[in-house]
């Protein structure tokens, strides 16, 4: 607990929340230029997206929110208007979060200097005002609206995340769109949950974060993908949706266990001397921890072969699914677009380890019973709460691995638009999420 209090003085959560969010818009930006520029993946293409309005056919046809998907692939040249877009929002979003980051350090000097309680609580004030601001401004610069026709992109990150945090999403003409944004709020449930902990510190700040309040936070994002799945499977009546919903439903066993292991240490008193009730207490926390490795693996093994075989189109799991074993790891080599296959074994591996990542947790044990270097690991990672640095670096890490996943997602769409046959303007333009 010291280091992670160490570390949240220097860093306060606010400030750890924008930053993860910042990194999350640095990367967007080196995935949209390494594909476009590098290896010309015309990412616009891929989300239906174009700065042009003549690329939208009739476009008084639209959703109810105004959104609307391309008829007519966007030239690839504009991606560069995509890319200034997300670096203009990163330099402007940089700038406010660092100045007010330093103001909020300015003011946490004299609050440890003050002695005077009136300006102690003035100049605490003051702190939670402007670590707020960082947040709402970060959220707001992100997602904000806006009815500039250069900034079509930002209405089209608005108005898309607007639906899916309804649960949404739109099959028919934006599934890619929808589904990389989705996704990417699976891998920010922890800095969510650092949002509610947060909150829950400004309006109760003498209690500890309840854990039924962190569960209900943490789930969202599955929840939202679950309803998704069952959108879709209902849509298309496609076993694969009904799997992909299964696939998310996993991820809620780790979670109860650990809302019910968390609700069972609540009611542990270790100084209780009547050794009966320590050991019945001691032994429900074993059972519970037994059961969140066993449906942790089950999540973990389920995610990551979904990961290769579904989202990835990788045939190394075939020979799971069919009786003839293909001789294919990857993809045809026409589909591999990124050309270095040290980069895809890189991303499966990494994929594989971050997934499993978990497995440190049963390295720590007591101090004298350590186990090397897993040990350190693992209670560095783990041994702390979520003010902790090791607690950051898991929430970095599953951020660094969706990044890794888009590479390949986007490639994997674009090898199947590729491999349709069927230009875009000869789509039928729908309209319905």
């Amino acid at each position: 607990m010291d280091d992670a209090r160490r570390f949240a003085d220097i860093v306060p959560i606010p400030f750890k929340i924008v930053t993860l969010l910042q990194v999350g818009i640095g990367f967007w930006y080196l995935l949209v230029k390494i594909c476009y520029e590098v290896y010309s993946l015309n990412i616009l293409e891929l989300l239906d997206l174009s700065y042009s309005p003549h690329n939208y056919g009739d476009t008084g046809d639209r959703m109810p929110t105004g959104e609307a998907a391309t008829t007519i692939p966007a030239d690839s040249k504009e991606n560069h208007l995509l890319l200034t877009g997300i670096k203009s929002t990163f330099k402007r979003l940089l700038v406010v979060n660092c100045t007010l980051f330093v103001n909020c350090k300015v003011v946490s000097y004299f609050v440890s200097e003050q002695r005077d309680q009136t300006k102690d609580h003035i100049l605490q004030g003051i702190f939670y005002v402007l670590s707020s601001a960082a947040i709402m401004i970060t959220i707001a610069g992100i997602f904000h609206s806006t009815t500039n026709p250069r900034e079509l992109a930002q209405f089209r990150l608005h108005s898309s995340f607007k639906r899916i945090m309804l649960g949404g999403i739109n099959s028919n003409t934006m599934r890619t769109n929808d589904i990389l944004l989705s996704d990417t709020l699976t891998s920010y449930s922890k800095v969510l949950n650092d949002c509610g902990l947060y909150m829950w510190t400004l309006v109760f700040s003498s209690s500890p974060y309840d854990p039924k309040v962190e569960f209900v936070v943490l789930i969202i994002p599955t929840l939202i993908r679950m309803k998704q799945c069952w959108h879709e499977y209902k849509r298309t009546e496609k076993i694969s949706h009904a799997l992909n919903l299964a696939k998310y439903s996993t991820a809620m066993g780790p979670l109860f266990i650990n809302l019910l292991i968390k609700l069972t240490l609540a009611t542990f008193n270790p100084e209780n001397k009547e050794d009966l009730q320590k050991e019945a207490v001691l032994h429900h926390l074993s059972y519970l921890n037994k059961w969140w490795y066993v449906l942790s693996t089950l999540n973990s093994s389920y995610t990551f072969i979904w990961d290769i075989k579904m989202d990835w189109g990788f045939q190394a799991f075939d020979s799971l699914f069919t009786s003839t074993p293909s001789v294919v790891l990857l993809r045809p080599n026409r589909h591999l677009y990124f050309k270095s296959n040290l980069f895809y074994y890189f991303a499966i591996v990494s994929d594989f380890l971050l997934r499993f990542l978990w497995v440190l947790k049963l390295f720590i044990v007591h101090e004298s019973e350590n186990t090397g270097y897993a040990h350190m690991v693992g209670a560095f990672l783990f041994g702390s709460d979520a003010l902790s640095f090791g607690y950051t670096l898991v929430e970095l890490l599953e951020i660094f691995r969706r990044w890794v996943w888009c590479f390949l997602k986007l490639e994997s769409d674009w090898g199947k638009l590729q491999d349709s046959g069927i230009q875009l303007e000869l789509r039928p333009f729908q309209t319905k999420a």
